[in-house]
Protein backbone atom coordinates (compact mmCIF):
# COMPACT_ATOMS: atom_id res chain seq x y z
CA UNK A 1 0.00 0.00 0.00
CA UNK A 2 1.40 4.09 -0.86
CA UNK A 3 1.60 5.64 1.74
CA UNK A 4 0.40 9.71 1.76
CA UNK A 5 3.55 12.30 0.37
CA UNK A 6 3.18 15.83 1.95
CA UNK A 7 4.93 18.55 -0.49
CA UNK A 8 5.07 22.21 -1.36
CA UNK A 9 3.24 23.60 -4.23
CA UNK A 10 4.25 24.87 -6.47
CA UNK A 11 7.42 23.32 -5.53
CA UNK A 12 9.63 26.45 -7.30
CA UNK A 13 8.46 29.62 -7.66
CA UNK A 14 9.14 33.52 -8.52
CA UNK A 15 8.49 36.58 -6.69
CA UNK A 16 9.64 40.33 -6.84
CA UNK A 17 10.86 41.93 -3.52
CA UNK A 18 7.35 43.73 -1.83
CA UNK A 19 5.06 40.97 -3.49
CA UNK A 20 2.95 38.59 -1.38
CA UNK A 21 3.33 34.71 -2.18
CA UNK A 22 1.71 31.94 -1.17
CA UNK A 23 2.50 28.31 -1.23
CA UNK A 24 0.35 25.48 -0.53
CA UNK A 25 1.26 22.64 1.64
CA UNK A 26 -0.50 19.32 0.28
CA UNK A 27 -1.31 16.13 1.12
CA UNK A 28 -1.48 13.08 -1.89
CA UNK A 29 -1.88 9.38 -2.00
CA UNK A 30 -4.05 8.83 1.27
CA UNK A 31 -6.24 5.58 1.21
CA UNK A 32 -7.56 6.08 4.85
CA UNK A 33 -8.51 9.78 6.19
CA UNK A 34 -6.51 11.99 8.16
CA UNK A 35 -7.38 14.16 11.45
CA UNK A 36 -4.69 16.19 11.96
CA UNK A 37 -1.42 17.26 11.35
CA UNK A 38 1.38 18.89 12.57
CA UNK A 39 4.84 20.20 10.75
CA UNK A 40 7.82 22.91 11.30
CA UNK A 41 7.95 25.57 8.67
CA UNK A 42 11.49 26.83 7.74
CA UNK A 43 12.66 29.68 5.28
CA UNK A 44 15.35 32.13 4.46
CA UNK A 45 14.38 35.37 6.55
CA UNK A 46 16.44 37.51 4.49
CA UNK A 47 14.43 36.62 1.53
CA UNK A 48 11.14 35.77 2.94
CA UNK A 49 8.81 37.34 6.14
CA UNK A 50 6.02 34.84 7.07
CA UNK A 51 3.19 36.83 7.64
CA UNK A 52 -0.15 34.55 8.15
CA UNK A 53 -1.69 30.70 7.34
CA UNK A 54 -4.61 29.40 6.31
CA UNK A 55 -5.79 25.62 7.20
CA UNK A 56 -7.67 24.27 4.12
CA UNK A 57 -10.91 22.63 4.42
CA UNK A 58 -10.30 18.97 4.19
CA UNK A 59 -10.16 18.86 7.81
CA UNK A 60 -13.64 20.47 8.37
CA UNK A 61 -13.60 22.64 11.62
CA UNK A 62 -10.91 22.28 13.81
CA UNK A 63 -8.50 22.92 16.40
CA UNK A 64 -5.54 25.03 15.89
CA UNK A 65 -2.88 24.27 18.33
CA UNK A 66 -0.65 26.25 16.32
CA UNK A 67 2.22 29.15 17.76
CA UNK A 68 2.18 32.05 16.68
CA UNK A 69 3.52 32.85 13.04
CA UNK A 70 6.94 34.55 13.13
CA UNK A 71 7.96 36.94 10.32
CA UNK A 72 11.78 35.66 10.89
CA UNK A 73 10.44 32.09 11.04
CA UNK A 74 10.41 29.09 11.44
CA UNK A 75 7.43 28.43 12.88
CA UNK A 76 4.74 25.40 13.18
CA UNK A 77 1.61 24.35 12.32
CA UNK A 78 -0.70 21.90 14.97
CA UNK A 79 -3.98 21.44 13.38
CA UNK A 80 -6.84 19.12 14.59
CA UNK A 81 -9.95 18.20 13.41
CA UNK A 82 -13.21 18.16 15.28
CA UNK A 83 -15.56 17.12 12.99
CA UNK A 84 -16.69 13.44 13.33
CA UNK A 85 -14.21 10.89 12.11
CA UNK A 86 -16.66 9.28 9.64
CA UNK A 87 -17.11 12.65 7.73
CA UNK A 88 -13.70 13.21 6.96
CA UNK A 89 -12.84 10.94 4.33
CA UNK A 90 -15.54 13.14 1.92
CA UNK A 91 -14.27 15.72 2.63
CA UNK A 92 -10.64 14.54 1.89
CA UNK A 93 -10.61 12.20 -1.21
CA UNK A 94 -6.98 10.86 -1.85
CA UNK A 95 -5.68 14.41 -1.47
CA UNK A 96 -5.97 17.82 -0.33
CA UNK A 97 -4.58 21.48 0.96
CA UNK A 98 -3.64 20.83 4.37
CA UNK A 99 -2.35 24.78 4.63
CA UNK A 100 -1.90 27.91 2.34
CA UNK A 101 0.85 30.08 3.68
CA UNK A 102 1.29 33.68 2.85
CA UNK A 103 4.92 35.26 2.73
CA UNK A 104 6.07 38.60 1.85
CA UNK A 105 9.25 38.86 -0.95
CA UNK A 106 11.23 41.31 1.10
CA UNK A 107 15.28 40.92 -0.84
CA UNK A 108 16.39 39.56 -4.11
CA UNK A 109 17.53 35.48 -3.36
CA UNK A 110 16.57 31.92 -3.14
CA UNK A 111 15.04 30.71 -0.09
CA UNK A 112 13.88 26.94 0.43
CA UNK A 113 10.37 26.54 1.85
CA UNK A 114 11.24 23.23 4.50
CA UNK A 115 8.99 20.98 6.09
CA UNK A 116 10.35 18.77 9.35
CA UNK A 117 8.42 16.67 11.67
CA UNK A 118 5.73 16.30 9.40
CA UNK A 119 3.16 14.33 11.33
CA UNK A 120 -0.37 13.49 10.03
CA UNK A 121 -2.62 11.49 12.42
CA UNK A 122 -5.77 8.71 11.29
CA UNK A 123 -8.87 10.15 11.56
CA UNK A 124 -9.71 9.69 15.14
CA UNK A 125 -6.47 11.00 16.25
CA UNK A 126 -5.25 8.00 17.95
CA UNK A 127 -2.78 6.92 15.60
CA UNK A 128 -0.10 8.49 13.14
CA UNK A 129 0.25 7.53 9.31
CA UNK A 130 3.21 6.40 7.75
CA UNK A 131 4.49 9.20 4.83
CA UNK A 132 5.70 8.08 1.90
CA UNK A 133 7.83 11.41 1.87
CA UNK A 134 8.21 15.22 2.63
CA UNK A 135 8.92 17.54 -0.84
CA UNK A 136 9.98 20.98 -0.13
CA UNK A 137 9.69 23.77 -1.82
CA UNK A 138 11.84 27.23 -3.05
CA UNK A 139 10.86 31.12 -3.82
CA UNK A 140 13.08 33.01 -6.10
CA UNK A 141 12.77 36.63 -5.59
CA UNK A 142 14.27 38.48 -8.05
CA UNK A 143 14.95 36.36 -10.46
CA UNK A 144 18.33 34.73 -11.49
CA UNK A 145 18.40 31.97 -8.57
CA UNK A 146 19.96 29.45 -10.64
CA UNK A 147 21.31 26.55 -8.58
CA UNK A 148 23.60 24.89 -10.49
CA UNK A 149 22.77 20.83 -11.49
CA UNK A 150 25.04 18.01 -9.61
CA UNK A 151 26.30 17.34 -13.10
CA UNK A 152 27.31 20.75 -13.83
CA UNK A 153 29.38 20.82 -10.75
CA UNK A 154 31.13 17.56 -11.62
CA UNK A 155 31.96 18.80 -15.02
CA UNK A 156 33.60 21.82 -13.17
CA UNK A 157 35.66 19.88 -10.95
CA UNK A 158 36.92 17.50 -13.98
CA UNK A 159 37.87 20.44 -16.18
CA UNK A 160 39.90 22.21 -13.64
CA UNK A 161 41.25 18.71 -12.79
CA UNK A 162 42.19 18.75 -16.03
CA UNK A 163 44.08 21.93 -16.54
CA UNK A 164 45.97 21.45 -13.49
CA UNK A 165 47.24 18.24 -14.57
CA UNK A 166 48.26 19.76 -17.89
CA UNK A 167 49.98 22.56 -16.42
CA UNK A 168 52.01 20.50 -14.05
CA UNK A 169 53.11 18.36 -16.93
CA UNK A 170 54.11 21.47 -19.49
CA UNK A 171 55.73 22.75 -16.26
CA UNK A 172 57.97 19.13 -16.11
CA UNK A 173 58.83 19.31 -19.70
CA UNK A 174 60.82 22.59 -19.21
CA UNK A 175 64.41 22.53 -18.08
CA UNK A 176 66.15 24.76 -15.86
CA UNK A 177 67.53 27.21 -18.66
CA UNK A 178 63.69 27.81 -20.16
CA UNK A 179 64.55 25.13 -23.13
CA UNK A 180 62.37 22.45 -23.31
CA UNK A 181 63.08 18.81 -23.36
CA UNK A 182 62.62 16.73 -26.36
Amino acid sequence: MAAPIVYVSPTQQDATAGDPVFVDIEVAGLTEATGGFSFFVSFNSAYLQAVNYTVGAGLGAVTDFSGPVVPAGPFDLYVFSIEDPADLPALQGASFTLARLEFLAVANGLSPVTLSDVVLSNADGSATLDLGGVRNGSVCVGGNCVVPEPGSMMLLAVGAVAAAYRARATARRRTTDGSRRP
